[in-house]
């Protein structure tokens, strides 16, 4: 069964800017969005609608803000609040 966690690496490690996409097993929870995976604005946006359509959850405009979400541990927190909720 694919956890939390996994399918959140997944979904940052397809649309890293990175060259070579870096393994879903690498990412964790301390890894940095903007200077490890290579996130700038537009890609964070594309990051957010990709997580709303793989967990079927719909994000609150409040919950958007690119300058809240610096690690891959930011992304288990929102998505974890959306599905206990």
């Amino acid at each position: 069964m694919e956890t939390t966690k996994t399918a959140v690496n997944e979904v940052a490690a397809s649309l890293s800017i990175l060259d070579g996409q870096p393994e879903t097993t690498a990412i964790g929870e301390g890894t940095s969005l903007r200077d490890e995976l290579g996130f700038d604005s537009l890609k964070m946006v594309e990051l957010m609608v990709a997580l709303e359509e793989r967990f079927a959850i719909r994000l609150e405009e409040s919950d958007l803000d690119p300058q809240a979400l610096d690690t891959v541990g930011d992304l288990y927190g929102l998505v974890d609040k959306y599905l206990a909720g």
